[in-house]
Order: structure tokens, then C-alpha cells, then sequence
């Protein structure tokens, strides 16, 4: 071999061949091997990842898993996170399956602004799975901190001139001038006085992420939008008596709001149903398109000419048609609309304005993403007081914020909304099965007080839908889950007083089959008579009636003051329900109802295995008639509860508390 002698000659024909046998062996074998991994992984019940979508708020995070395989549908994932900064990892909730959709979706909540976390996602699955572990990044939206740099400032007021530069001493007059002329940085104040409008103002101008265009009320002084027609407010126009207290007049179009002052009108009908006073009482108007005639009663019976009749022909008092525009301490009323995102833009800020007398308040349109509605007034007059069936159907179904099929994004919080037909709608109607909206919004720390119908009521797939820290009083159901298609929905830590039929609602005709997650909220209500809509005393969640499914509560109050039912399921289909304080004050015969069955919390727990941890006890807070549902020291709720993880971390003593708000000593 030293001298090169060459292999072939002293390696013998049999080794060469023994060699050649062993490669190929061994070539074999790890084909096989892989072959085999490969059809497990193929095979229709493992689970092949494909991807991991963040979509990130101010203080929350939806996470979305898209995959493939897992036809027997056993996959689960479990989440740990942690702010980049942080060297202790936390506990996520557990992610939701939407097997038709082959997604895993959950959310993750009370996270910082602008602050970088990192998530692990560990993938199981029985039958196999190629990435078990899986690593995202991702950021939290700051918190705007929004200032005049670099742009320039315009001005208008009620008494400036068109013709003028739009300066602070010499402003224009109209704010349609001034829109003209606005580009991102540019702000444009509203100096004080009422600015009545024939048609709503049209924002057609685009800022950009860090330079905002701003329109605002001028600080220290009240800039007033109204929609009421001129000629009529200041009685210039020619009213001529019908008959029993009813006048008309000739207008050149249908109107979309009346008021007397600020107490709305009701729209008849018929002429026929305002002479009668249907509503219960003299007040109103009806409008003949044939003829173009007006008719109105006033509230006190006095002549048109000598009320203060607000009559609007305006739809929509500010329409925003552009990105990153902001709106704010403006004061609207009288008009269909206050406020309103046209279709598909992005970023806009609506803040610290006071609406009123109008169908919805502030309106965001569909596909509208990542806009901030915050720290608004909207209310309206006579809805609580008409009955709910002559309110249903009309113009007058309006919401102090309604969230038409938006897009992602969208917060909505510190807003107190008073006195229309719902608090706070999200709505994707005619279209709840799309995934791409009604999902991952945030809805929380608003007061909605004495509406018609609903309180919060979000409709459509609800994907990483989450509200919180809502304080409701005096709804017709306080919260509104009938028509999650997907989910999942997080109803957590909202307070819940004096729902008229329901606490929550899952009965609409449809079954309201997607994830939703009740946890730690106080459903309280003191009302023992029937409700004049639907003649039933209140009842906690469901309906006798009421078709759904994949509902979990824990740690939730239920205190009723009436002999209905604290929880009605008709169908008990993945659903969950322990650690929750079910109690009715007072004699009562119904408690639990579940596939039109009754139970008492003990057959509940012994028979059905439900509510195995739960109580029925008074919850003793601090006091009710002043709306304090903070625990008193005696409370049973105080470490009755269980750990749910990222949605209850400080808890203090032994266990979380049950109930909105956790004890503190």
C-alpha cells in the first residue's frame, strides 16, 4: 500500500461487496426512517403548522395558529409570555380551537403599551405535530401622545370670513374652507360659538402615523356643531294647524332627527298614530313624502312657533374620508349621525367630544382599523321611555357607538354613553361568518347607562373580541352574546346592574356557537317586576329558549332579586360552568335550567357535575343603592375562586376572589 499499490488489488472482492451491501443498508433505513416520519406527517390527524399571526392593541394581543391536519381534532396549545425585559416567563390563557376554520386563536391581556413581548406556543398532539414549539415577537401600540410639530395652525370661527388667511385673528368662517387646506401636522381649531350646518362637513384629508391632522374645539371655549335647520329654529317659516294640536309645514326634504329642546320627538308612522299619541303621550312627528308636509305635536301642546324645535336634515354632521385624522372636544347634536369613519380607513382618534341628540353617536364603518374612540359624551332623550317594540325596526335602533363590520384594531374606552337604544354595538349583520371582522377589538372602562335594548352587543365571528372594566346600569340585557359565530369572546370584570330580562343575552334565533368566556363580572340586578317588553322578571344568562354553545364562566356573581332563572342552557354543548355565585334573593322556585331540566345548585353539582365549586350565597357588598360592588370583609366570594391564567395573576390571598372587583384588605 505504501508503494500505491492500488486498493482493488488488496481489498478482496468480497469486503468491496460486504461494504457496498452495508451502504446500501444503511441508505435504506434512513430512507425508511424518513420516509415514515414523513407519513405521520402527512397523515390526515397530525398537525402541521403553517403559521403565526399577532395582531397586537394597546393593551391586549390576539394570536392566531393556522394548521393543517388534525382531522380527529385533539391538537391543544399552551402559551408563555413575557415582556423582552422581563427574565420571568407568564402563563397565557389557553388558546381556543375553531376546528372549521382550522385555527388556534386566543388573546393575551393587561399588557403594557409600546412594550415588546416574547411568546412561546407549545403544539400537542397525539398524532404527531412538525414544530411543537413555536416563538413569535411582537410589540404593543403606544399609547398616542399626540402634539403640533411642524404643521401649521388654522383657525375658524362662527363670526370669521371666508376671504380671510385663517389666522387666530382673522379665522374663516365655515370649516369646509378650512379642511381644504390641511395637511399632515396641520391643526385646525373651532373657536367657541355654535356653527349650524346644512350638510355634514366632509374630512377628505389624509395624516400619517406620526403626523396626525387634527381638528379640535379651541381650548377653553365650546365649539358647537348643529345640524338644526335655521329657518325653522328661528321661526321663519309658516306653520298652519292641522287639527288637535297637530301642525304641518311644507319642507323640501324627509328630516332624520326632531327635538323640542333636547327631548327627542317620536316618528310616527302614520298621521293617523300621531294624532293618537301612540307612545303614551302628545309629542311627536310624522313626515308625508307625498306631499312633503311635516307634521308635529309638541311635548306641552304649544305652537311650533314658540318651541325650540330642533329639526335636522342632516345625516351625518362630521364624515371622516381619510387616515390618521383626529377629532377632538368638539360638541355635535342634532342629526342622524354625529360622527363617522368612512368605509376602510385607518387610524383615526376620536376624543373628548360631547354628542348628543342624534340615532348613533359615533359610527365607524366597515373595514375602518385601528382607530381609538375615547373619553366622548354621547346621549339622547325619550328612547327609554317609548316602548321597546315601537323603538325596534325604526331609525331610532341606533347606538352611542356602533362598530359596523369594522376591521381589526379598534378600541373603544372611558366613553359614557346615556339614553339611546344600545350602548356600544359591533356588528357584522349579513355577514357573520367573516373572519377578517368584528375581531380583535377592545371594548373597555365605558359607563353605559338607561338604554332601550342592549348594553355591549357584539355580532359576528368575534375573534379575539375582548371587553372589560364596563360598567352597565339599567339595560335591557346588559351584554349581548347571541350571535358569536366563532370567538373566542372575553367578557371579563364588567359590572352589571339592574338588567330589566337579561344579565347576558344568547337568544336570538340563531345558536350562538362560538367560544365566549365569562370571568369575573358582577350581574346584579334589584328588579322584581316584569319587564313591560317582554313581561318576565330578570333572569341571569340564556334563555328558556335560548340555543348555544361553548360558554365558560368562572368567578362570575349572578344576584337576582326575582324568581327566574339564574342560568337557562337549552342545549349544554361544550359548555362550563364552575366557581361562579349563583344566588336569588328571597323564595324562589327556579334556579338552573339545563336541557329543560331544573336543578338546585346540589343537583347541578351531583348529578351534572356542574358548578362543583360554585356557591349560592349573599355576596355582601359594600353597598348597592350606591352602586358600590366592592366585597365587605364577610363576603363568601373572597378567595372562592380559581386561578385563570394572565386574567387574574394579582390576585391577593389564597385564591382570586369571585366578582368584578378583588377584595383588598
Amino acid at each position: 500500500m505504501g508503494n500505491g499499490i492500488p486498493l482493488n488489488r488488496v481489498v478482496p472482492m468480497v469486503s468491496r461487496k460486504l461494504i457496498a451491501i452495508l451502504v446500501i443498508i444503511v441508505i435504506s433505513v434512513s430512507s425508511a426512517i424518513a420516509s415514515l416520519f414523513y407519513l405521520i406527517l402527512k397523515s390526515e390527524n397530525a398537525t402541521r403548522t403553517l403559521d403565526v399571526l399577532v395582531y397586537p392593541t394597546i393593551n391586549s394581543a390576539g394570536i392566531t395558529i393556522t394548521y393543517q391536519g388534525d382531522e380527529n381534532g385533539n391538537n391543544k396549545v399552551s402559551v408563555r409570555f413575557k415582556a423582552t425585559v422581563d427574565e420571568v416567563w407568564r402563563d397565557g390563557h389557553p388558546l381556543s380551537p375553531l376546528r372549521e376554520l382550522k385555527q388556534l386563536v386566543g388573546s393575551l391581556v393587561y399588557l403594557k403599551p409600546g412594550t415588546e413581548y416574547e411568546v412561546i406556543i407549545l403544539v400537542e398532539d397525539p398524532d404527531g405535530v412538525d414544530r411543537s414549539e413555536l416563538r413569535t415577537v411582537f410589540k404593543t401600540r403606544s399609547e398616542l401622545s399626540i402634539t403640533q410639530s411642524g404643521g401649521r395652525i388654522f383657525y375658524v370661527s362662527p363670526d370669521g370670513d371666508d376671504s380671510n388667511p385663517g389666522s387666530f385673528e382673522k379665522p374663516w368662517r365655515t370649516i369646509s374652507r378650512a379642511i381644504s387646506e390641511l395637511h399632515p401636522s396641520d391643526i385646525l381649531y373651532l373657536r367657541g360659538g355654535i356653527y349650524y350646518m346644512d350638510e355634514g362637513i366632509e374630512v377628505t384629508c389624509s395624516g400619517l402615523p406620526d403626523k396626525y391632522i387634527m381638528i379640535e374645539g379651541y381650548p377653553g371655549e365650546i365649539a358647537i356643531l348643529y345640524g338644526s335647520d335655521r329657518n325653522i329654529l328661528d321661526d321663519r317659516v309658516k306653520w298652519i294647524e292641522y287639527r288637535d294640536g297637530v301642525y304641518f309645514v311644507e319642507v323640501c326634504k324627509e328630516p332624520t332627527y326632531i327635538a323640542q329642546g333636547v327631548e327627542r320627538l317620536y316618528r310616527y308612522a302614520s298621521l293617523e298614530d300621531l294624532l293618537a299619541a301612540k307612545i303614551g303621550y302628545r309629542g311627536g312627528w310624522f313626515y308625508d313624502s307625498s306631499t312633503h308636509r311635516l307634521y308635529v305635536a309638541t311635548l306641552d301642546g304649544v305652537h311650533p312657533s314658540e318651541a325650540e324645535l330642533h329639526v335636522s336634515f342632516v345625516d351625518h354632521l362630521i364624515r371622516i374620508s381619510g387616515n390618521y385624522v383626529r377629532i377632538a372636544n368638539i360638541e355635535v347634536a342634532y342629526a342622524s349621525r354625529g360622527i363617522t369613519v368612512n368605509r376602510g380607513y385607518v387610524g383615526c382618534i376620536i376624543e373628548g367630544c360631547h354628542i348628543h341628540n342624534v340615532n348613533v353617536g359615533i359610527l365607524l364603518s366597515k373595514c375602518v382599523a385601528d382607530c381609538i374612540i375615547q373619553h366622548n359624551t354621547i346621549w339622547d332623550t325619550g328612547i327609554i321611555k317609548w316602548p321597546w317594540n315601537m323603538v325596534k325596526g325604526t331609525e331610532a335602533e341606533g347606538s352611542g357607538i356602533s362598530l359596523s363590520h369594522v376591521g381589526p384594531g379598534n378600541i373603544v374606552r372611558f366613553n359614557k354613553i346615556e339614553g339611546l337604544f344600545n350602548g356600544i354595538a359591533a356588528s357584522s349583520w349579513g355577514d357573520l361568518y367573516n373572519t377578517t371582522i368584528i375581531r380583535d377589538i377592545d371594548i373597555h372602562d365605558n359607563c353605559i347607562l338607561n338604554v332601550g335594548d342592549d348594553g355591549l352587543e357584539p355580532e359576528g365571528s368575534g375573534i379575539n373580541f375582548r371587553m372589560w372594566n364596563n360598567f352597565i346600569v339599567n339595560s335591557l340585557c346588559a351584554i349581548s352574546l347571541a350571535l358569536i359565530t366563532y370567538g373566542p369572546t372575553y367578557v371579563f370584570r364588567n359590572i352589571c346592574v339592574d338588567f330589566r330580562l337579561m344579565g347576558v343575552k344568547l337568544n336570538s334565533g340563531y345558536v350562538s356557537s362560538g367560544w365566549k368566556y365569562l370571568y369575573h363580572n358582577t350581574f346584579y340586578s334589584s328588579i322584581t317586576q316584569l319587564s313591560p317588553e317582554w313581561r318576565q322578571t330578570p333572569m341571569g344568562i340564556g334563555d328558556t329558549s335560548a340555543k348555544f354553545s361553548c360558554l365558560i364562566t368562572r368567578n362570575n356573581i349572578f344576584h337576582l332579586s326575582s324568581d327566574n332563572y339564574v342560568l337557562a342552557d337549552l342545549v349544554y354543548d361544550e359548555s362550563s360552568y364552575d366557581y361562579d355565585n349563583m344566588y336569588i334573593s328571597g323564595l324562589h322556585s327556579k334556579f338552573v335550567m339545563i336541557k329543560g331540566i331544573d336543578y338546585t345548585l346540589y343537583t347541578l353539582k351531583t348529578l351534572l357535575n356542574l358548578e362543583r365549586n360554585g356557591i349560592s350565597a349573599n355576596s355582601y357588598f359594600t353597598s348597592p343603592d350606591r352602586m358600590d360592588f366592592k366585597l365587605t370583609s364577610n363576603s363568601p366570594c373572597i378567595d372562592a375562586g380559581v386561578y385563570i391564567p394572565n386574567f387574574n395573576d394579582n390576585y391577593y390571598g389564597n385564591a382570586p376572589d369571585i366578582g368584578a372587583i378583588e377584595y383588598e384588605t
